[in-house]
């Protein structure tokens, strides 16, 4: 990002959680450019917890609300809307922002940048013809990842923070809570009994998803053990939709809980989040409040949610899976038989909070041990580089998901970094091995790994051929730069050279369509090619020409790092053998 930014616009219109996970985002911002404007443009659904959010100057509400029949009054014609899209637009135009940072997918927020004339926008916007377009390469990333999610180990804070280009400057999220929230939580606790020595566990068992919710039967049964065996206080959060939620879990119990459910502004209930000792919670909104506020989380992710994306973003929290192939489910499927949540028994929850109680939350299981065959465990943690990791607490047999995981980890590292000098370190490192390997030693059992390797180098070679694919298109794409440059140029070999081009296109499509491990960046690939716009034949062949480099570095880097980490990783219990 330029040095001389007066005025940055970050656009999030989705959800709460998505808002909150933008924090460290905005912060890194300010600390990197301290004079600058920093405005954030929110739905107004959001508009309460926005202006709780610190290190911010304005907060832009765009109000689509207003025109739902229980809102508008009078006879509501497309026209109306239009007129205030319109007028919404000119005066984020009249602001001339120096940069806008759109971490919003829809169209509506796509349309909306293209119409504001800034030359700096990161994120979905539309093309001068209504094409989609992404721009910053860790955004069109984060794109991809809907169609591989097995192989992204990056959590959206750490991609919001990437599209900034700027570093996290705490170990949280960020959200300030006023001395009256502060007050309220103390009374409200009081009113219930709570005292300031009790073990307080909270309990968020809603979610926008029915889907991704763990049983009231569940919760009830692990909320009367909190309090009989560890004698702790239980308090239930949600919001008012979800209070017959609570309802059925005080009804289950022996000991009756608090609860909040319904009974809380945002504001007041970051308050009594900030109070728990443990957050457990399916993946929430309420999960990422408790980040902010520095409340260790036990995380449930179950259905379409996973820890990777959307996990909590801070040190030490413990969070969830099912240990079945459909986990998580791909989005667009909607599953008739969500069996993933029950693999996940009170027995699993309490034994953490006893991890949690007694200071062992670094413990670690083994696959044999009675009780883990059906779930999966991380705890988060900051890597070398400081971006989140969730790192597997049961020790399983590495496979070769595992593998490529932590291979495409250390290489979008490498190929997204801005920095070229920072990308030729990373590159050194990762050959001489300063991390990747002592996590896969330390992680995973490496005892079966002689009979994996065959399929590694195999699915390697895939990589390796993905490279030649690229360094030919590369070699015709020079071809057709210099066809285009040359006076006169040469029309019938440029539209010769630009089918040969439209042919490596397509091998390399169906290249990641037939293997999911080289997939990922095919798809960074089919999205640059997407962005793509003009008639200029030199200037589209010159970006063209960045892409198939790009891509063959990628390639390349996939196997030289795999390679001789398989090496490594063989030669070292080969010798221990």
């Amino acid at each position: 990002m330029m040095c001389l930014v007066k005025k940055i616009l970050i656009i999030s219109l989705t959800r709460m959680g998505d808002l909150l996970q933008a924090t460290p985002l905005m912060a890194g911002l300010r600390k990197k450019h301290p004079d600058a404007r920093l405005d954030v443009l929110v739905s107004s659904d959001f508009a309460s917890i926005a202006k709780s959010i610190p290190k911010i100057n304005e907060v832009r509400i765009f109000n689509l609300r207003q025109f739902t029949p229980a809102e508008y009054k009078g006879d509501l014609t497309l026209v109306d809307v239009y007129k205030y899209i319109e007028e919404f637009t000119e005066e984020l135009k009249k602001s001339k922002y120096d940069v806008v940072i759109n971490l919003s997918h829809s169209k509506m927020s796509a349309v909306m940048t293209s119409l504001i004339n800034v030359k700096d926008i990161r994120g979905i916007t539309s093309s001068d013809v209504g094409n989609r377009m992404i721009k910053h390469p860790w955004l069109r990333y984060f794109a991809t990842i809907i169609f591989n999610r097995d192989y992204n180990s990056f959590n959206l804070v750490d991609i919001y923070l990437k599209s900034g280009d700027v570093e996290a400057s705490e170990d949280r999220l960020l959200l300030e809570v006023d001395e009256e929230s502060k007050k309220f939580s103390e009374e409200f606790l009081s009113q219930q009994g709570v005292v300031e020595n009790d073990f307080l566990v909270g309990f968020q068992p809603g979610s926008s998803r029915k889907g991704r919710r763990w049983s009231t039967k569940s919760f009830a049964c692990l909320a009367d053990r909190i309090v009989s065996e560890l004698k702790g206080k239980v308090i239930l959060f949600g919001v008012k939709s979800e209070a017959d939620l609570g309802q059925e879990i005080e009804e289950m119990m022996e000991n009756k809980p608090v609860n909040a459910m319904g009974k809380t502004s945002v504001q007041h209930l970051s308050g009594l989040v900030r109070r728990c000792n443990v957050l457990i919670t399916n993946d929430t909104g309420t999960m990422h409040i408790a980040t902010a506020m520095g409340t260790r989380v036990v995380g449930l992710f179950f259905a379409h949610a996973l820890p990777m994306e959307t996990g909590p973003y801070s040190r030490g929290n413990i969070v969830f899976q099912a240990n079945i192939p459909c986990s998580p489910c791909s989005y667009g499927v909607d599953c008739n038989n969500v069996v993933c949540v029950d693999y996940v028994t009170v027995d699993h929850l309490f034994q953490v909070l006893g991890l949690i109680n007694n200071g062992k939350i670094n413990e670690t299981f083994f696959e044999n041990e009675s009780g883990v065959a059906k779930i999966k465990m991380f705890r988060s943690d900051f890597d070398e580089d400081h971006m989140l990791e969730f790192l597997p607490m049961i020790k399983r047999s590495i496979t070769k998901q595992d593998f490529f995981y932590f291979v495409h980890r250390l290489v979008w590292k490498i190929t997204l970094s801005p920095n070229d000098e920072k990308r030729i370190k990373h590159f050194k490192d990762s050959v001489e091995e300063k991390h990747i390997l002592k996590k896969l030693k330390t992680h995973y059992n490496l005892k079966k790994f002689s009979s994996l390797y065959p399929d590694l180098k195999e699915s390697l070679e895939e990589f390796n051929k993905l490279w030649d694919v690229s360094k030919q298109a590369s070699r015709t794409t020079e071809k057709l730069l210099q066809a285009s440059i040359s006076n006169p140029p040469q029309i019938q070999k440029i539209k010769s050279l630009g089918e040969k081009i439209a042919d490596f296109d397509e091998k390399i499509n169906l290249m990641g369509l037939t293997n999911p491990i080289i997939k990922p960046i095919t798809d960074m690939f089919r999205f640059g090619k997407e962005n793509l716009q003009g008639e200029n034949v030199s200037v589209l062949a010159k970006e063209t020409l960045v892409l198939y480099q790009n891509i063959k570095f990628q390639a390349g880097s996939i196997y030289q790092i795999g390679f001789q980490l398989c090496e490594s990783l063989k030669q070292s219990f080969d010798t221990s053998a």
